[in-house]
């Protein structure tokens, strides 16, 4: 706080003083010092001119802090009041010329768009393709080591078992099998646990339909198995015309 003789007429201790102030005081019998007299004129004018000083202080701080640096406008005018108007002036130029520039940028956006949504269409198209492809691949794959496995007949079996294993991506980049009932519900097994390929290609190897699909149910010795030189039941179809378990019932009639 700035001193004032006003609050510091009287004082205990002189090293209250600032030591310019000093002599202003004289020193009274009680061991205080006090403003002279004589001086109480000039003390008071002190006190006035220590607040104008301030005043004016607080006042350049206050307009220093809240000047703003026009020199990235200076282009425009060296003040307030011309660069305003210079700008101003600017933009309606601008305006008055921007229809045409404005219809040209929103062909050229909406021609991009257009463009960029296009390749976007073929790339995902594209994507989808080989992920299908991927799946397949990898759904083979599974099922003829499990049928090599249990030395079945993969080329009667794996076109009926195609349609009972779906592959999912369980996260980016890694797939995980799971066998499906006819109706597309996962299978499950007798533990209650979802039914693995192995589980399934065992399965098959139980079932009468698809167990001559394997070794182990051919006679001991090769040969033909009971019934085997019975004549051909039904009409007779082409490769072709029959569906991938009539493919399968026919091969079957020829082991």
């Amino acid at each position: 706080m700035k001193f004032r003789f006003k609050e510091n007429q009287t004082v205990d201790d002189l090293a209250k003083v600032p030591e310019n102030f000093q002599a202003f005081y004289t020193k009274n019998e009680d061991g205080t010092f006090s403003v002279a007299e004589a001086l109480a004129a000039a003390a008071s004018a002190v006190d006035g001119l220590n607040g104008s000083l301030g005043q004016a202080r607080g006042e350049a701080k206050a307009a220093r802090e809240g000047q703003t640096d026009l020199t990235p406008l200076e282009e425009y005018g060296d003040d307030v009041t011309s660069i305003a108007e210079n700008v101003a002036a600017q933009i309606a130029t601008l305006t008055s010329k921007s229809g045409d520039t404005a219809k040209q940028l929103d062909n050229v956006r909406a021609t991009l768009t257009a463009g960029h949504a296009k390749q976007l269409g073929v790339k995902d198209t594209r994507i989808s393709v080989l992920d299908q492809a991927l799946r397949e691949q990898l759904v083979d794959s599974q099922l003829l080591t499990a049928i090599a496995a249990r030395e079945g007949n993969a080329q009667l079996l794996l076109p009926a078992m195609r349609g009972l294993v779906k592959m999912s991506e369980a996260e980016p980049g890694k797939f995980a099998a799971s066998v499906l009932m006819p109706d597309g519900t996962e299978r499950f097994n007798e533990a209650g646990e979802p039914m693995t390929i192995t589980q399934l290609v065992a399965s098959m190897e139980a079932d009468d339909s698809f167990a001559p699909c394997f070794p182990s149910s051919l006679p001991p010795g090769g040969g033909s198995k009971p019934g085997g030189n019975r004549p051909p039941r039904g009409p007779q179809h082409k490769q072709g015309d029959l569906s991938p378990h009539q493919n399968i019932l026919a091969g079957l009639e020829d082991l």
